[in-house]
């Protein structure tokens, strides 16, 4: 038996929570898994890329939601609900049964906020769905103002109150989502984003062609992150840690892979100073895995997270991390063992633990022997695994607290 999943989000950006969601429709829905899935999706890119491309190669089923955009807009807003109300009722097809049969959704599972709030609250109109949510972190955070963060935690109560399961890529988002109120503890799993780690190992080839093609010396000390350039990620701060580490150290130059809304002025701070010379912005990268291997220590900066992927992207290549102490960074970077933990915004602090870095080739080694080894903690089998039976427990499990039997379901 096959039973269909629904997964809604609301951007296919380049980004690790898009990354996460196909990569999750192809493991558990693929040609022989339980659990097909058809991805959802509004029309929106954006200067950090898209995966719609990637997702057709995976072979993975995705369609458009025309009206969800990530910014609130009620008629927008609106229109999305009721396309997806529409659509959920359809249901789905699946593969290997006749084209003409359509199959009741047994799990719709959503991804980011807006998403997370149209999307289960369309599952509420169908019969006998289990709804799941992934947080990809919470929507509310130190780095806004108070109201607003208020705001997102009753909106997070509201919709908690009507989801199976809650499922968080980090322990700390577990912890802190029950320390707003939301949801109850028994609603939670942890299931954390997973890398192919078969794409992410050191390579030498791939370090000695990325500095070639960038004119960075191969004997050079290279420290940089793959990132988006948007607030979240912190790029500026990103750009202040590089030069911090740079001056004076003519040997040691900055790479910067990525894109997004704040690349103007990531550009103007680089050029601010003689030693943002040595600073590399190669902008959008499909081939992004491979610029992993040419750095000697990834930064990351955030200011607020889930868990980021790039860390054990990172930790799988041998590269060693400085990372900001926010939510999952910190549960998946140990601080003095895969790397270092700065305080966030502590830009003075992480130069000083990247100059730390560039000055110690044996630390280098031993945090980056150490982040290989607990990369495998991240793997994708890992994470198809616990999403596998958290469906299993929401399929097979008996009937939802509330919920009747859909009319025509198998």
């Amino acid at each position: 038996m096959r039973f269909p999943v629904a997964a809604v989000i609301t951007r296919l950006i380049l980004g690790g929570a898009q990354e996460t969601v196909i990569l999750s429709a192809e493991g558990v829905g693929g040609r022989e898994g339980n659990y097909p899935t058809d991805v959802f999706a509004g029309p929106e890119a954006g200067s950090e890329g898209s995966i719609w491309e990637d997702a057709v190669v995976r072979g993975v089923r995705t369609e458009i939601v025309p009206s969800l955009v990530r910014q609130i807009d009620p008629i927008r807003d609106l229109a999305a609900f009721s396309w997806l109300v529409r659509r959920l009722r359809q249901g789905a097809r699946v593969p290997g049964e006749s084209a003409d049969l359509r199959f009741a959704y047994e799990v719709v599972h959503t991804h980011s906020s807006k998403a997370g709030v149209l999307g289960r609250r369309a599952a509420r109109k169908l019969e006998g769905v289990a709804i799941v949510h992934t947080v990809h972190g919470w929507p509310f955070h130190d780095a806004q103002p108070a109201w607003l963060q208020s705001f997102y935690r009753a909106l997070e109560r509201r919709e908690a109150a009507h989801t199976d399961r809650l499922i968080c890529v980090s322990e700390r988002d577990v912890q802190k989502g029950l320390a707003a109120g939301i949801g109850r503890a028994e609603q939670y799993r942890v299931v954390r984003s997973g890398i192919e780690l078969d794409r992410f190992h050191p390579d030498p080839i791939a370090r000695r062609e990325v500095r070639e093609e960038w004119a960075i010396p191969q004997d050079a000390v290279l420290i940089g992150a793959v990132t988006r350039l948007s607030p979240q990620k912190a790029p500026l701060e990103l750009v202040q840690i590089l030069l911090g580490a740079l001056r004076d150290q003519p040997s040691t130059w900055g790479l910067i892979v990525g894109d997004g809304p704040d690349r103007p002025e990531v550009e103007d701070a680089v050029r601010s100073e003689e030693a943002g010379r040595r600073i590399v912005l190669t902008g959008l990268r499909h081939d992004a895995h491979r610029y992993f291997a040419a750095l000697d220590a990834f930064v990351l900066p955030s200011r607020w997270e889930g868990l980021p992927r790039t860390l054990p992207q990172a930790m799988a290549t041998g590269v060693p991390i400085v990372c900001s102490a926010v939510d999952g960074n910190a549960e998946a970077v140990r601080d003095g063992t895969e790397g270092f933990v700065f305080p966030v915004g502590d830009v003075e602090r992480a130069a000083n633990r990247v100059r730390e870095l560039v000055g110690s080739e044996v630390l280098r080694r031993r945090f980056g022997e150490a982040g290989r080894f607990r990369a495998r903690e991240f793997s994708a089998e890992r994470m198809l695994k616990d999403l596998h039976q958290v469906y299993d427990e929401l399929v097979f499990g008996g009937p939802l607290p509330g919920r009747r039997p859909r009319a025509g379901a198998r």
